[in-house]
């Protein structure tokens, strides 16, 4: 979607929240593509408080800020009430996600990043800046895992421009999980203080893959913070250095003034230690780096199993019963080492004996011949987890309908539809005629069986919890295959599984004030009789011709012009490029007189078909008429060939009497002088004359002869 600049793209949806949304986005330019992120404020869903006090600062703030940490801000501006601001791309996703998918970062990893990220707040703190939403969420990564801080929607001058002073903050902002206990009590706090809480919040998270105190209940938490109840997991303590958890300790004071600044906190101890991480990636590529982080944990796993008794790393041997095992790089797992010793053993445990070989006779039998396999015959088979796409939910309300059942089961993903019924695929149980409490849904992605799982198991729906599982059949009787539904055809299931690709495409929002696409066609009223096309089918291609032409010329681009030659009305559908060609087209058309007629034109609503399906009526004659022109063009090819025969047989007998005639002329003499046929100017005179008298045919009369 092209924004009006040309330089511009906005693609894909990367996140969204109550009223903004960010997409992916793409700058052309000279030196090529720059991927970009382009977050969507929607002001018409935010409240006034929102748009007026913290858009302000974010939009005022937020460009200014220029650092090697911070998502960089590439340009701002507004349509209508949409706000666009277009800024650096951060491919790597957040902090929160890296931990989730990864576990607790490694203690140099994890120092680089937190350096990172505190570097960036001094700079807004030196610049009289706090960001007071800092979170892992916030923490985005780019191509190279470096940290940048971004999402910069409550932050606030901690600074007054005028006086030059301290100024505190009264809004309670951020996530619960990481502010800090003064914002909770709701009173004035420094915000600069608040955010150095909300860093070592962070630095937790980083190294221990877990939040430091439980946000369900505030106050219980706002204990826990001011009395320190808090520490690492047992198992993240027993290998993280010292000097990192008395940082952390440090930054999660509960008093204000007692927690470092961010100069303090950059150069305290753990801080300041080298990381062999970051030495190592600059010495080696990465290609190099990788591959020795793998040598090293190989001579790890190496010097473990040496220390244990094995003399060969990558082999074992079983004291109870004497089988060799291999360590299999890939799986990180011991198997079995097959080799024709195993193969020995294992035939000899289980009695195998190894089959006889037949000698087959290749000579073919000339009686025999091929036979056809038989199809097998359709059975009971049960599907697997993989492929099931149904779900099975109990605990529903009695008084669910239909719809409202579609309307849960679709906040996981879209519900297929019946190819013949078009409904979609949902069931209600039923009793002896009322509900049940239970019911069927059938997604078209296994992905939605999965986020239905998720979410909707355990949800409150009208009071009641709902259970989701997977649906699990079970035969009832013996196997019908009569009752299966009918397969659809190849073209069919390709038909349907176009139409369910067009439903997962992704699409653009509809800007406020766009119009929608079917205001590009008019629809032009009485503008032929449908039985001129009968008497004259040519007609079609004339008006085409004409009215194409004549809205191109004074209209605009015409894509189409469909003339529905069955309709009554004499209608036609004229296709534009855009609404506004359209609008001419109606000024236009609307009222004018053409052959005798007074044209209406409108715009056309999107849903009024104007096709007329021909009547079995108007079949039949349709039919008899061709089948009677049909027997009158037989009918002159009869008398055509006939009056050929007639032709024929005149040339034979003219044959013959001209060859009589060349014998007679022989044997007698004729009188008069002759020409060069042979004729003399009496006979030719006289033929001329037969010729214009029998039509062109000429005759011979006997004495010629």
């Amino acid at each position: 979607m092209h924004l009006g600049i040309q330089w511009i793209l906005v693609g894909r949806k990367i996140d969204s929240g109550t009223f903004a949304t960010v997409r992916y986005a793409e700058k052309t330019d000279t030196n090529g593509v720059l991927p970009l992120a382009v977050k969507i404020i929607d002001k018409s869903k935010a409240s006034p408080v929102f748009t007026q006090k913290f858009l302000l600062r974010e939009l005022e703030i937020w460009p200014r800020l220029r650092h090697r940490h911070i998502v960089q801000v590439e340009r701002m501006f507004q349509i209508q009430d949409r706000i666009y601001i277009f800024m650096e791309l951060a491919p790597g996703g957040s902090v929160i996600e890296y931990v989730q998918r990864y576990g607790a970062v490694d203690e140099d990893m994890a120092r680089n990043w937190c350096k990172r990220m505190c570097q960036a707040l001094r700079y807004c703190h030196k610049k009289g800046v706090a960001h007071r939403d800092l979170k892992c969420d916030n923490l985005l990564l780019d191509k190279d895992l470096q940290v940048k801080i971004g999402d910069f929607g409550f932050c606030c001058r901690s600074v007054d421009p005028w006086s030059g002073s301290h100024t505190f903050s009264d809004t309670y902002c951020g996530s619960s999980s990481y502010v800090a206990p003064e914002v909770i009590e709701s009173q004035p706090y420094d915000p600069i203080a608040a955010d150095i809480w909300s860093a070592g919040v962070c630095i937790y998270v980083i190294l221990n893959n877990a939040m430091p105190f439980d946000d369900t209940n505030l106050t219980r938490m706002h204990e826990d913070q001011i009395t320190k109840r808090w520490d690492f997991s047992p198992k993240v303590k027993k290998t993280l250095s010292q000097s990192a958890q008395n940082l952390v300790a440090r930054m999660l004071e509960p008093m204000p003034a007692k927690r470092p600044s961010m100069d303090q906190v950059l150069n305290c101890s753990w801080m300041k230690m080298r990381s062999n991480f970051v030495i190592l990636k600059q010495i080696m590529g990465d290609a190099d780096f990788e591959q020795q982080l793998k040598l090293e944990e190989l001579e790890k796993k190496k010097k473990e199993l040496s220390e244990s008794g094995v003399s060969d790393p990558d082999i074992y041997v079983d004291p109870k019963d004497g089988t060799i095992y291999e360590w299999d790089m890939e799986k990180k797992a011991y198997f079995p080492k097959i080799d024709d010793d195993f193969i020995v053993k294992y035939q000899s445990n289980y009695n195998y004996q190894p089959p006889a070989e037949e000698t087959k006779d290749d000579t073919p039998d000339p009686d025999s011949k091929g036979e056809k396999r038989k199809a097998s015959e359709p059975s009971w088979f049960e599907i697997d987890d993989a492929h099931n796409t149904k779900v099975y939910v109990s605990g529903l309300p009695l008084d669910i309908t239909e719809q409202e059942f579609v309307d849960l089961m679709g906040k996981c993903g879209l519900i297929l539809k019946d190819p013949a019924t078009m409904k979609y695929k949902v069931r209600l149980y039923r009793e002896n005629g009322q509900l049940k409490g239970d019911g069927l849904c059938c997604y078209i992605k296994i992905e939605s069986v999965t986020l239905a799982l998720d979410i909707l198991d355990g949800y409150l729906y009208k009071g009641k919890k709902i259970h989701v599982e997977r649906a699990k059949f079970q035969q009832k009787g013996d196997y019908d295959p009569s009752k299966k539904p009918k397969k659809l055809k190849a073209k069919e299931k390709e038909k349907m599984k176009k139409k369910q690709e067009r439903l997962f495409e992704w699409g653009f929002e509809k800007l406020r004030g766009e119009r929608s696409r079917h205001e590009n066609t008019v629809i032009i009223k009485n503008m032929f009789d449908p039985k001129e096309f009968d008497e004259d089918p040519t007609l079609l291609l004339d008006y085409q011709k004409d009215i194409r032409e004549e809205c191109t010329s004074k209209c605009g681009e015409v894509k189409k012009v469909v003339i529905y030659d069955r309709n009554p009305e004499g209608v036609v559908a004229v296709t534009f490029a855009t609404p506004e060609m359209a609008d001419e087209c109606i000024n236009l058309m609307n009222g004018r007189w053409f052959a005798s007629r007074q044209l209406t034109a409108e715009t056309w609503d999107g849903k009024t078909k104007y096709k007329i399906v021909e009547s079995a009526e108007e079949r039949q004659k349709r039919i008899k008429s061709w089948d009677s022109f049909l027997e009158g063009k037989n009918s002159n090819s009869e008398t055509n060939s006939q009056n050929k025969q007639i032709d024929s047989k005149r040339s034979v007998s003219s044959s013959e009497i001209d060859s009589k005639r060349s014998v007679s002329s022989s044997v007698y003499e004729l009188a008069g002088d002759t020409d060069s046929s042979g004729d003399s100017d009496s006979e030719g005179k006289s033929k001329q004359s037969n010729q214009k008298s029998n039509g062109g045919f000429v005759t011979k009369n006997k004495k010629d002869f």
